[in-house]
């Protein structure tokens, strides 16, 4: 089981997310002989775990980079994409994997099943756990049968790349055997089919873009020999818009034009025509013709009709459309979308040749859904607002999470929304999220709220005080997100700085209906938001947090955030989202959020991202210093967004027992790293410090925040009074009701509005100490006490608390949880209690100092309380482990140095004979002259001294 530590900051998991991306290599093609290309992927060793589904324990495989993937029913094992390049001119005649190594993980594995996805507005309790398809689970035969599934090829301005889905594990369900590969070998067997290329354009920037999505780069340069399709890079951006509105979107043309987006405004007069097929067609031309990247619709679907396309949730689900609407149509440009030319488009089976339809974009779309001038007015006015602002709440982000009431822990929107914050590695693969410590960023969530239940007021409060960017996972539907009607938002919003909304929840985006949420807030006035991406039909959850909808939300952050893509670009970014999820389009409600995921504006416009930096410390931060030594720890630097550090800026801050603040150069390793050094410090001294680093464009950047420095005291040794992992009875007592030592049973969270359970397993083995090992805590509950035995602490000073725990409770409004220490076992002092709703989904080290009613005391209890609690809502409670009570010790003088020195040598020994006999001054303190250590100066302290120095004698030993 992974610990996090409650210690960890955020910027020292950059370190493990960075570790992780460098363990999943993938090896450069190698040119094996003519119409063969290859391409070798590996894969780290994977980690195991448990997780408890309906009251029944699975196992679950975590594999670096390699999502957890499937059909419901099946196996969740890993998967990963694979992108290749096919050479200029080839076709793929046959695909073959060389699965090398083939490793058995072990036996008796029972994997937890893929479950089938729901919509985010699904009625209360609809939720159906996953459950294992038994024909699968039940069979002696491997699964999955072949270690890739063939997605086909996509096309991207001429390039053809092949699409895979890689499977490096192997499951015999009914003998539970686990199998994975560390390598897989793609060999792409190609045939001369003298294919052309119609949309290759042969520029300079559709080789950087292709070499940004594939895996093989050295095959770019096969298409040297390709036709040039088009003309040169003319324009940047096409803007087509009804012929009565030019008036009022030529400011926003003009300022692209100014600013290096170059811009065409089109009509339908221009086009002749305002169905798709001939707007596509246009487009098609443009691209080829004058080299345009972007393309902003200008009216509604009224005005500019989207596509209707085809689409199930599943192969058989009751969830289809027949009439979604779809705007990607306009930017991926390979095929018809409707090969079999029935009345159905964007079938699987609709791209060229029968196979699936284009989805990696030739341009980047974006809608102002407008259908009159103040609409229009009021959407370029807001655009234009955003592109010229440089206001300081541009620094506010706010993550929206609501309360959806299916069930699982999905069911919470906080769990979802905190996997875009910062980093993720969640569910198997990584992405940037926004960075915390770039933004003043807040939380709404109802997880966390009094009664968990945020009002609308807050939200809005939050808008009109000036919010940059809100991210939303909650129930929305044609007239409703936000906990906001369409009329409240117009009612409610009095916001000049505006804010850019992206949501998950359902129909928010349905511009092809009567107007939605989404064109409200947008267009219908002049205040709300610049720009939203919503769903035009169902956003869709899952039972854990790994819903469909939440893998294109993670993207889309990623691709704003990641430096390795920096694409702040909306357009590209919402683009980017899809294509990041195309080797999983055959899985449940894949194509779906593909085909809906709407921006509601100017694809150019890019995010103002406050140009970031974030640090990782490889080796932690120092808390325990030793005495009289300086300490030395290591800094990485991470550009965040478009970020870059200016070169030797690193500097040290601190401060000693609460002095000034002073600051030092740290040293430049090496680029983006650095090495800080602490001071050499004495007993009882305390050090608080921070670092920073400047920033190209936006200044200094610190770490952590200098109100909230890091703190580190001296100690020469740590004495461990006590320790407890569980595994055996060590005296605990408990004044009542569930408290237990043992397994935990991953139940609880059964209450409607609280979907997280306990853990399977202890932190760091199978027991733990907690508050009813099968479920939840109960209401109406008073104070139930969990008692330490004994702890001496006699000659201990520096005393602190540390354990490891799993909690869940409601806020303190209603339910308590407190952690309490005494020295006499009757009279108890609160250490902590909760302070908000937790909900803790992994394992956190906590520490306390608990010093000033531990040290010197003989007989010292350490107590955890659950309750009291109230009437309704249930938590699972307390899970604690690995308890330690330990003193951090340090001698304020040198032993042996009974003159004081500073150090030890015969003028001692005549100390401590004047002291004796003569009536000489005491050493101070009394102890420095007490070598041997037995309580007390005596004539053996100066045999002991004697021995020490000339004959080879131990060390002298001063007592505590």
């Amino acid at each position: 089981m992974s610990r996090l530590s409650w210690y960890a900051s955020a910027d020292q998991k950059i370190g493990l997310i960075y570790t992780m991306l460098l363990i999943f290599v993938v090896l450069p093609a190698i040119p094996i002989q003519a119409g063969q290309v290859t391409v070798e992927y590996s894969f780290e060793y994977p980690q195991m775990t448990t997780t408890v589904i309906d009251n029944i324990t699975y196992d679950r495989i975590i594999l670096t980079e390699a999502p957890n993937s499937g059909l419901a029913g099946q196996p969740a094992l890993p998967a990963r994409g694979a992108q290749i390049l096919i050479p200029y001119g080839a076709g793929v005649s046959s695909i073959q994997i060389i699965a090398e190594d083939k490793i058995l993980i072990g036996d008796g594995y029972r994997i937890e099943p893929v479950g089938t996805p729901f919509p985010l507005s699904a009625n209360p309790g609809t939720l159906v756990p996953p459950k294992p398809d038994e024909a699968i689970y039940s069979s002696g035969q491997p699964f999955p049968a072949t270690r890739y599934d063939n997605m086909g090829t996509q096309k991207f301005r001429g390039y053809e790349i092949l699409v895979l889905k890689l499977k490096p594990t192997e499951y015999i369900p009914d003998a539970g055997e686990l199998y994975y590969y560390p390598k897989l070998t793609v060999v792409v067997n190609t045939a001369e089919g003298g294919k052309s290329a119609p949309l290759f354009r042969g520029l300079p920037r559709d080789e950087i873009e292709v070499l940004r999505k594939i895996d093989n780069a050295e095959t770019v340069a096969s298409y040297s020999s390709a036709a040039k399709m088009g003309g040169d890079a003319v324009y940047d951006l096409l803007m087509i818009v009804d012929p009565t509105l030019t008036t009022f979107f030529q400011p926003l043309k003009d300022y692209h034009d100014t600013t290096g987006i170059l811009t065409d405004m089109v009509t339908t007069d221009d086009i002749g025509s305002n169905d798709p097929e001939s707007l596509r067609d246009y487009i098609r031309n443009r691209y080829l013709t004058d080299g345009i990247e972007y393309v902003l619709i200008g009216g509604d679907d009224d005005i500019f009709p989207a596509i209707d396309l085809y689409v199930d949730a599943w192969e058989g689900s009751e969830y289809f459309d027949t009439d979604m609407p779809g705007d990607l149509y306009y930017g991926c440009l390979d095929g018809t979308y409707n090969y079999d030319g029935d009345d159905r488009w964007g079938e699987p089976t609709d791209g060229e040749g029968g196979g699936d339809v284009d989805l990696v974009a030739e341009v980047y779309v974006g809608r102002a859904s407008v259908g009159s001038a103040p609409e229009a007015y009021n959407f370029v006015i807001k655009t234009m607002a955003y592109l010229t602002c440089d206001d300081p709440y541009l620094n506010n982000v706010l993550m929206v999470g609501e309360h959806l009431t299916f069930g699982g822990l999905g069911e919470y929107g906080g769990y979802s929304s905190d996997e875009l914050i910062d980093f993720s590695d969640a569910h198997g693969y990584t992405t940037y999220g926004i960075p915390s410590k770039a933004y003043n960023l807040e939380k709404l969530y109802d997880l966390t709220y009094p009664g968990n239940d945020w009002p609308a007021s807050e939200l809005y409060g939050a808008v009109n005080d000036g919010t940059h960017i809100i991210n939303h996972y909650g129930h929305c539907n044609t007239s409703w997100a936000l906990k906001l009607s369409s009329t409240d938002a117009l009612n409610y919003f009095s916001n000049y700085d505006y804010c850019f909304i992206y949501s998950q929840g359902c129909y928010a985006g349905n511009f092809d209906g009567a107007e939605c949420w989404a064109e409200y807030v947008t267009i219908k006035d002049d205040q709300g938001a610049f720009a939203v991406v919503m769903n035009a039909r169902y956003g869709w959850g899952d039972w854990h947090t790994d819903g469909p909808s939440q893998r294109f939300n993670r993207e889309f952050w990623d691709a704003v955030y990641n430096p390795a893509e920096a694409t702040p670009e909306m357009g590209r970014a919402n683009q980017d989202s899809k294509e990041d999820n195309i080797y999983r389009i055959d899985e449940s409600c894949m194509r779906w959020c593909t085909y809906q995921l709407t921006l509601f504006g100017d694809p150019t416009v890019p995010f103002k991202t406050v140009n970031a930096l974030a640090f990782n410390y490889p080796d932690g931060c120092p808390r325990v210093l030793p005495k009289g030594q300086t300490a030395l720890f290591d800094i990485e630097v991470i550009p965040s967004g478009l970020g870059a550090a200016v070169a030797g800026s690193g500097q040290l801050h601190y401060r000693i027992n609460g002095g000034d603040v002073q600051s030092t150069s740290m040293t430049e390793k090496s680029a983006d790293s650095y090495e800080a050094v602490l001071p050499a410090l004495n007993c009882d001294d305390i050090i608080e410090y921070y670092i920073s680093v400047d920033e190209v464009s936006s200044g200094t950047i610190y770490d952590p925040d200098p109100s909230n420095p890091h703190i580190a005291i001296v100690s020469e040794e740590t004495i461990v009074a006590f320790e407890d992992d569980f595994e055996t009875d060590k005296g605990w007592t408990v004044s009542g009701g569930l408290w237990a030592r043992g397994i935990p049973t991953g139940q609880g969270g059964d209450d409607p509005t609280y979907g997280v359970p306990d853990p399977t397993e202890g932190c760091s083995g199978p027991n733990v100490y907690g508050y009813n090992l099968n479920g939840d805590y109960e209401n109406a509950l008073g104070e139930m006490h969990l008692t330490s035995p004994a702890i001496d602490c006699s000659n201990l000073n520096n005393v602190h608390l540390r354990f490891w725990r799993w909690l869940g409770v409601e806020c303190p409004n209603f339910d308590h949880v407190y952690v309490r220490v005494s020295n006499n076992g009757t009279d108890w002092i609160d250490v902590w209690e909760n302070g908000s709703t937790i909900a803790d989904n992994f394992w956190m080290e906590m520490e306390y100092d608990i010093s000033d009613v531990a040290d010197g005391e003989e007989n010292v209890y350490v107590r955890w309380t659950m309750g009291p609690t109230d009437y309704d809502m249930r938590y699972p409670g307390w899970n604690i482990d690995d308890v330690e009570v330990v003193s951090f010790n340090c001698l304020s003088y040198v032993c042996g140095d009974a003159d004081g020195s500073g150090g030890i040598n015969i003028l001692d020994v005549t100390f401590i004979v004047n002291y004796l006999y003569k009536g000489g001054a005491a050493p101070e303190p009394l102890e420095a002259g007490d070598p041997s250590g037995n309580g007390s100066v005596n004539v053996l302290d100066i045999s002991y001294i004697i021995q020490y120095l000339y004959k080879g004698g131990p060390p002298p030993i001063c007592p505590q």
